[in-house]
């Protein structure tokens, strides 16, 4: 049965590393606090090689620490649709099913349908540090990346999102959404008829989104993983008209434990936090000053660029009154 998705009443934030004061005090705090980042930078760089889109994190190398942060209404504040479809949706601007709108139309949706469906988590291990006007649940964690034979601890700090507590046992979860836009446009994909489909060949359903959106869902199952969430739940949504972009219904969920998404799509926990602490690594014995770390969109690397102290700094006070204001990924 569809359930028609209304708009959201409170925002989500998506504030940076660099700009999160429980972060601020915890590597304060913590000497031994050498990396900064959260959940969705983390994810980023865990699911690079399952990624076919442009992607770019920025590193602030300040002292002994580095800063992983990511840019305001840059391509981690939204989650691309159809990225490893073949051939992806068109790069036009102006097109209701090109690449851009839908990554934009995906996270509205999602944040009216975590609004509406997924019973809210204001609190889980602290109180929220953005205030009660943001609808997100934030738990913060450590991981030591120093080695067996390190002298001392390296501690990465990361601040991960999670959005709601099942009913009745209180698990944590962490909830996202698939999309479904006009099946017959170009970049769909094969993908089946949900409203047809969903039922009767959930399966079906699910292999060709994993085919389809596997950077998109390996962030998710990374995101999950690094939160400590008990359960991902997946939801289902559609346009109430295949034509109209700004009107969406939800078909449904779909529920997963973290360790199971990631062994259904063939990712490794192991070869994850490699890709992290390999690039830490390298970081670390760059100078102090500002990088960027981006996606090749042509080939399956990773470049590292140094760029001005001072660059995406104007940028950043010019979106200070939306201050991060941004849908989960």
């Amino acid at each position: 049965m569809e359930k028609p998705l209304v708009a959201p009443a409170n925002p989500r934030f998506n504030v940076t590393a660099s700009d999160d004061p429980v972060l601020a005090d915890i590597a304060a705090r913590d000497p031994h606090v050498r990396v900064l980042a959260t959940d969705s930078v983390l994810a980023a760089l865990m699911a690079a090689m399952a990624s076919n889109s442009a992607w770019d994190v920025v590193v602030n190398r300040q002292g002994d620490r580095l800063f992983l942060d990511k840019r305001d209404g840059g391509p981690l504040d939204y989650a691309p649709v159809n990225e490893n479809a073949v051939p992806p949706p068109a790069a036009a601007e102006a097109d209701i099913n090109g690449a851009e709108m839908l990554a934009q139309e995906a996270r509205q949706a999602t944040r009216r349908m975590l609004a509406q469906a997924a019973p809210p988590a204001a609190q889980i291990d602290r109180p929220n540090p953005f205030g009660a006007e943001d609808a997100a649940a934030y738990r913060y964690r450590a991981f030591d990346l120093a080695t067996g034979d390190a002298p001392e601890p390296c501690l990465l700090a990361v601040r991960t999102d999670l959005d709601a507590l099942s009913p009745g046992d209180s698990r944590v979860l962490f909830v996202r959404a698939l999309t479904q836009h006009d099946i017959s446009a170009p970049g769909a994909g094969g993908a089946l008829d949900w409203r047809l489909r969903l039922d009767s060949q959930r399966g079906a359903v699910m292999a060709t989104e994993m085919m389809n959106n596997a950077g998109k869902l390996a962030r998710w199952a990374f995101q999950a993983m690094v939160a400590g969430a008990d359960l991902v739940k997946i939801g289902y949504i559609i346009r109430t008209y295949p034509r109209d972009n700004t009107r969406h219904s939800l078909l449904g969920f779909q529920t997963y434990r973290p360790a199971e998404l990631l062994a259904n799509m063939g990712l490794s926990e192991y070869n994850a936090w490699g890709i992290v602490k390999a690039l830490v690594d390298l970081c670390l014995q760059l100078e102090e000053g500002r990088y960027v770390v981006m996606r090749d969109p042509n080939n399956p690397l990773i470049r590292i660029y140094a760029v001005p102290p001072n660059t995406f700094d104007d940028a950043a006070a010019a979106d200070t009154d939306a201050d991060a204001e941004e849908p989960a990924n």
